[in-house]
């Protein structure tokens, strides 16, 4: 029990911390829901009782037009309301995901990385939620008052009554908990059903598939993919419905007997005179919202237990972070003035859980506006270096420098202010070409049309009908345009120039782009980059030819490192590599 009110008083302190603004909405949702259901339980039993009792037109008229009034004054007050208490509730919502993508931003990328960290934080985010327990609390609250309101009413009426619907009502209530556990047996069925079928459903519908269906007919493979979702959806729908059969069984049974039970002794009560017609509409409503408000509780109840449940996932998520190498050291130094210089000192490498090192004893100096190539075979620790640069990995030894000060030290946003990065699996948004290229930098029209006339998107643009207000991509407009690999790898190009970071990192830059479009861009190279430091990872030897220095890794190591002159005269693995691919050229 300890354990349960440390977890609540977690929660409210999570709620307190995210959207402390969310508890009044909630309060007011829940009071007005209350009062709705009392108007339209009590009022209309004084309506019917003065039409039985042959009243004056006027009396009912009054008691119609109080109702009526009480009705709209709540619908009035709903309506008013409705946009602050949805606002809140988007707010919270809102609130909740900016708390989790701290987490995201602040836990180290090669964990993230992992299937299993993943898995945890979507789990997590799922129910330990900023507005968890004000939901939980005020609906506790809200269904007490009621169950405590209607069966005082009730039990005015007949305590055996009440004692009947409470026992019909904790069979269902029971009944209820066994079809759940039947559910939670059978739901990752269903889950994993359902996704392979919106996975055919958006293969067979999606633009992205249209070119791979057509050409290669794969029409009736998906159709025989179609078939036996559907199979295996029956088989699953078989099986549920045999084991829920019993317990659907005797809910209905329990629900029959609540009914007979409230018609059968309010009629009788009704016929001897005992109570009013009025009265017996007011007892059947009002036994329903009884039942209802039990329901809810229940329901509740249920959820929150589930949801404690995750408070140690929770936990588990907040000591992976503060195990974080980055949490180790804290930011304590300002970012140096330029020139910078770089430097990777005893850098090595492994990723969590494994024991290969992907780099190792990495030492490497790149000085003020020098162009450097990095290449070697795939896995050879290229793309890792280039993360590691970024602030992205932590190295497991060793240390990278900037200006002789420990990059780890820096604060992580301005830090990644000095460095524009164009990686291999670059993201383009569906928003407009101008958006993707500037993002969060202000806005410099001039400068703009200066990037994208650098990186050869110029004659595009200026060709297309809303220029750099086009979006990229028909998802959300038909004046989108679907760029080709290569012209999307501009933009991206475009991107990384118009940050002006002193350092500017190309990993794979040519590699969706044509032979003459890879020409021309070398030919802009200088140009293009300016007096910036820039890195290039390219497995085309072409563009090492334009650098100042290239690097060459195998294994995580960097075994040769000089100008393409002086490479290619020590006759070692670049020179191999470089004619080896001359001749797949040739």
């Amino acid at each position: 029990m300890k354990r349960v009110w440390k977890d609540i008083r977690f929660l409210a302190a999570l709620s307190k911390q995210i959207c402390p603004y969310y508890l009044t909405s909630k309060c007011l949702d829940e009071l007005l829901q209350i009062l709705t259901t009392c108007i339209y339980i009590f009022l209309p039993k004084y309506i019917i009782d003065a039409m039985v009792e042959g009243l004056s037109w006027d009396i009912v008229l009054t008691k119609i037009v109080i109702f009526m009034a009480s009705v709209i004054v709540c619908k009035i007050i709903d309506i008013s309301t409705r946009t602050y208490r949805t606002s809140n509730i988007n707010q919270a919502d809102i609130d909740t995901v900016k708390h989790y993508s701290s987490l995201y931003l602040e836990m180290d990328y090669e964990k993230f990385e992992t299937a299993e960290v993943r898995n945890l934080l979507e789990t997590v985010m799922g129910r330990v939620r900023g507005n968890t327990v004000i939901n939980f609390g005020v609906s506790v609250i809200s269904a007490c008052f009621q169950i405590a309101l209607y069966s005082a009413v009730i039990i005015m009426l007949s305590p055996v009554l009440l004692a009947v619907i409470v026992l019909t009502m904790a069979v269902r209530l029971f009944v209820n908990y066994r079809k759940n556990g039947i559910e939670n047996d059978t739901i990752q069925g269903f889950k994993k059903n359902t996704r392979f079928f919106n996975y055919i459903d958006n293969v067979t519908a999606g633009f992205e598939y249209a070119k791979e269906m057509r050409t290669n007919q794969a029409d009736s493979l998906m159709e025989e993919k179609y078939k036996n979702n559907l199979k295996e959806r029956y088989e699953l729908n078989t099986a549920y419905n045999k084991r829920i059969f019993f317990a659907n069984s005797l809910e209905s049974c329990a629900g029959a007997a609540e009914l007979l039970a409230l018609y059968g002794y309010g009629s009788y009560k009704a016929l001897q005179g005992e109570i009013t017609v009025g009265s017996f509409t007011m007892y059947t409503a009002m036994i329903s919202s009884f039942t209802k408000a039990i329901s809810q509780l229940m329901s509740c109840i249920m959820d929150f237990k589930l949801t404690l449940s995750f408070v140690e996932k929770y936990h588990t998520l907040i000591d992976m972070m503060q195990n974080d190498k980055r949490k180790m050291i804290k930011e304590t130094s300002d970012i140096p003035e330029a020139p910078y210089t770089f430097e990777f000192r005893d850098v090595s490498f492994r990723y969590p859980n494994t024991e290969k090192t992907v780099l190792k004893d990495v030492n490497l100096k790149i000085g003020p506006g020098e162009k450097i190539a990095i290449v070697g075979k795939n896995g050879a620790g290229k793309t890792t270096l280039i993360k590691l640069l970024c602030g992205i990995y932590v190295p497991t030894d060793g240390e990278i420098l900037l200006n002789g000060i420990d990059i780890q030290t820096f604060n992580r946003k301005r830090y990644a202010e000095l460095i524009a990065a164009v990686f291999q699996d670059y993201i383009l948004f569906a928003f407009d070409i101008k958006e993707n290229i500037k993002l969060n930098k202000e806005e410099n029209e001039g400068k703009l049309w200066e990037v994208i006339e650098k990186s050869g998107l110029k004659e595009k643009v200026e060709n297309l009908p809303d220029g750099i207000h086009t979006p990229v991509g028909k998802q959300f407009s038909r004046k989108g345009v679907d760029f080709s690999g290569g012209e999307k790898q501009k933009i991206a190009l475009a991107r990384a120039c118009y940050k002006d970071s002193p350092l500017i990192i190309m990993d794979e830059p040519t590699a969706s782009m044509d032979p003459l479009a890879e020409l021309k861009l070398y030919a802009e190279f200088n140009n293009i980059i300016g007096n910036r430091t820039a890195i290039f990872i390219s497995h085309r030897l072409a563009s090492a030819k334009f650098c100042d220095r290239i690097i060459v890794f195998e294994d995580g190591e960097i075994i040769e490192t000089g100008a393409h002159e002086m490479l290619m005269d020590a006759k070692g693995r670049y020179y191999e590599m470089f004619h080896l691919q001359t001749e797949l050229y040739a």
